[in-house]
């Protein structure tokens, strides 16, 4: 599989917009022929008046490629990022999905060191 993605970030102080887009070629196993798949998200993150922490949230999904949206898994998450310092932040968000395809729900916990 290969996928490309591209994300975009805009700051309204105090919130920032990230939208982002993908596609990915599905390689084709023996056994089957599956459709590419395109990825969609639009997050908002709003800064608080403690500065290290920010609340997040993310409306998210994929579908393949020939299918309604509808079809595909579509994800509404919420949560909190807090940075340790410039480069080192640590996020949790909890969610559901909100179409038959997508996870009941989700729980999730992100690490990100920025290389500088």
């Amino acid at each position: 599989d290969l996928g490309v993605v591209a994300i975009a970030s805009k700051e309204f102080t105090p919130v920032t917009a990230h939208i982002h887009f993908g596609y990915i070629f599905i390689g084709n196993p023996p056994l089957g022929d599956l459709p590419d798949q395109i990825l969609y998200a639009l997050g908002l993150e709003l800064q608080t008046i403690e500065e290290p922490l920010s609340l997040i949230g993310e409306i998210s999904g994929s579908t393949e490629i020939g299918n309604s949206a509808s079809k595909g898994i579509l994800t509404l998450l919420g949560g909190v990022n807090y940075k340790f310092e410039r480069a080192v932040s640590a996020d949790a968000s909890v969610g559901f999905g909100l179409t038959d395809d997508s996870p009941d729900y989700l729980v999730q916990f992100g690490f990100t060191y920025l290389f500088e």
